[in-house]
């Protein structure tokens, strides 16, 4: 009963998962809005407009 300690070691994990967050979506709605406009009304936006949210 005297192992308090791996309890207090829950800080580590909530720390690298904001970090990969502000990467992806500064780079994705760049190269895909032309893309996804010409393909939109096919249903091949399907799969890219789930990333950008302009479908």
């Amino acid at each position: 009963m005297p192992l308090p300690v791996p309890q207090l070691q829950p800080y580590p994990v909530p720390v690298p998962m904001p970090v990969p967050d502000p990467q992806p979506p500064s780079v994705v709605p760049v190269p895909v809005p032309v893309a996804v406009q010409s393909g939109c009304t096919t249903g091949i936006c399907v799969s890219m407009c789930t990333g950008g949210g302009m479908c």
